[in-house]
This record gives structure tokens, C-alpha cells and sequence, in this order.
């Protein structure tokens, strides 16, 4: 493994904050067998992430989150067998992880609102992850005989209620 991965952060008085940070990663393997190298399951070239939150003097916080990743490495289907022994397909793949899923992006938000007493804290906040609602592809799932592919999506729309007391 290989990388380098690059952070600037800010913080203003206003009560503006965030960062972005930038990776660069290689990530390979070898096959004992053979001595081949090629692209581990988890290899993600560049990764970028920006955050954001402001902060008001009333207890109120907003923020967001964008992430963008470039696709892990995968072996394609190209066909199909049949095998008339089970009655049944068997995939024919190209070549090994010659293929790269599409790259993954998300923005998520966050809205908090705490109130505080002499002894303790209430916090409400509302945490939408996938704003945008993208199909981030996580796998393929094929019909039975490898001939369509569909995607096996990441998390969709979320919304996310919260309550919490300190």
C-alpha cells in the first residue's frame, strides 16, 4: 500500500468551520501462485471529502458532508454457460479486475439544536445522509442467466431523527 493524503482545515470566529482533505492510495497485491500484482478489492485512488458546520450564538449548528471516491476494482461478467447438468447458468468473467466500478459521491446535512439548563443539555437534530438520493453501485446482481446486471445500491435517502440529552 501506497499514499499520500493531504488535509487543510479552517476555523473561523464567525463560527464557520471545516476541512477538506484529498487521498491519493494505491493498493496492491500479489498472488502467492504466480508473483502477479494487481489491484486489491478496497483500491480507491482518490478520495475527497469537504465538510462544513456553522454554529450560532442561539444553539442552532448546520452542516454538511461531500464525499467523492473513485470505484474499487472488479472482474466483469461477459457471459454465460448454460450447464445442463444442473440447469443452470455459470458466469464467464473477463479479465481479473480489469473493470472498475463508477466513482461513489454523496453530500450528506445535519441540523442540531441544543438547549441548555443549570445541570443539563437537550439536543434535537435532524441527519439526512444522501441528500441527493445517488444510486452509489456497492455490487451487481444479475437475472439468471447473466444476460442483465442491475445495482445493488449503497444507502438511499435517510433521514434521521435524533433526540439526545447530557
Amino acid at each position: 500500500a501506497a499514499g499520500v493524503d493531504v488535509t487543510v482545515r479552517r476555523q473561523a470566529a464567525s463560527g464557520v468551520n471545516g476541512w477538506v482533505s484529498y487521498t491519493w492510495a494505491r493498493l496492491r497485491m500479489r498472488d502467492p501462485a504466480t508473483g502477479e500484482r494487481f489491484d486489491a478489492d478496497f483500491d480507491q485512488r482518490h478520495t475527497l471529502n469537504a465538510v462544513a458546520s456553522y454554529k450560532t450564538n442561539g444553539g442552532w449548528e448546520f452542516g454538511a458532508r461531500f464525499r467523492l471516491a473513485t470505484g474499487a476494482p472488479e472482474t466483469p461478467v461477459i457471459d454465460s454457460t448454460y450447464d445442463a447438468d444442473d440447469n443452470d447458468y455459470d458466469p464467464v468473467e473477463g479479465p481479473f479486475r480489469s473493470g472498475r466500478r463508477k466513482a461513489f459521491h454523496q453530500l450528506d446535512a445535519r441540523i442540531d439544536k441544543t438547549w441548555t439548563f443549570n445541570t443539563w443539555m437537550l439536543g434535537l437534530y435532524l441527519d439526512v445522509q444522501n441528500v441527493y438520493n445517488h444510486n452509489n453501485s456497492t455490487a451487481y446482481t444479475y437475472n439468471y442467466d447473466y444476460s442483465r446486471s442491475g445495482k445493488v445500491g449503497a444507502v438511499p435517502l435517510l433521514p434521521i431523527f435524533g433526540l439526545k440529552a447530557e
